[in-house]
């Protein structure tokens, strides 16, 4: 989780900030996730409205006219692959459901497996596990089972052929890297911010004396507005205000890193 990169967590270790489970600070922080409580209520109601603007109804339109589901510009790498007629009249929902659940289950397996669960011999519950677990693992582990599950049924429904396998396989990956690589920059920034840079205990020097402790909720939220705005990303975002705030707030207080959970009422 983002919180234990930023130095949150119940055991001793070096540079901790807050003695908490990580695991209960992001569960008791979803009711204040304001933007993806948004985004999941704004797709329901313009699936159920069947609401169409912008550039969503220019897409829609040229899907109509013309079947192609790319703008009228689709990849030329994506054109020689395109799927033939017989193949989408013998498609099924299965082909779309199996990916989904096969992944939902590996990974939260392999997460239960990997954080002792009692289920799988283990001393640990539900969120024991959880929290002892190695996720990054457990993910990686998870979504290549899941590939190849769903490798392995394609290719016996006959939906992809042997010949395929390895362009769709390049494909998908050439899809993902962005993401990967985006990660992979925020985990390694948001470290260095914490760790080795150290900012949010700069800028709350900086700041004591000229802003109360009471208007830091209300700074937060503006700075990470405008931080999300400007670089698009809402795990960027993440990467970059967790560790600041984190440690910046007990700085405010007074208190000295690690502190308790119950000292700092604005987190808890």
């Amino acid at each position: 989780f983002p919180v234990t990169i930023s130095g949150v967590c119940l055991g001793s270790q070096a540079k901790q900030l807050i003695i908490a489970d990580p695991l209960a600070i992001y569960i008791s922080s979803i009711p204040f996730m304001i933007y993806a409580i948004t985004m999941i209520v704004a797709v329901w109601f313009i699936v159920l409205r069947r609401v169409s603007f912008g550039i969503f109804l220019r897409h829609e339109v040229i899907a109509r006219k013309t079947g192609e589901l790319f703008g009228g510009k689709m990849p030329l790498n994506r054109r020689f692959h395109d799927v033939s007629d017989k193949r989408k009249q013998s498609s099924s929902v299965i082909d779309f459901i199996v990916p989904l659940v096969s992944l939902f289950w590996f990974v939260i397996g392999l997460l239960l497996w990997f954080g002792d669960h009692v289920f799988f011999g283990g001393e640990n519950h539900l969120f024991q596990a959880i929290q002892s677990s190695n996720i990054f693992a457990a993910f990686f582990f998870g979504g290549l089972a899941a590939v190849i599950l769903t490798g392995v049924l394609y290719l016996l429904r006959g939906r992809i052929s042997l010949v395929e396998f390895p362009s769709i396989l390049r494909e998908g990956f050439s899809l993902m890297s962005g993401s990967i690589i985006m990660l992979l920059f925020i985990w390694t920034f948001s470290r260095m911010l914490r760790a080795d840079l150290q900012v949010g205990n700069y800028v709350a020097q900086l700041l004591l004396g000229r802003v109360d402790a009471p208007l830091l909720p209300l700074m937060f939220f503006a700075l990470t507005g405008f931080t999300a705005m400007m670089i698009g990303t809402a795990w960027g975002t993440i990467g970059i205000m967790l560790p600041l705030s984190l440690e910046m707030v007990p700085v405010f207080l007074g208190l000295t890193p690690p502190v308790l959970l119950a000292d700092i009422p604005k987190l808890s």
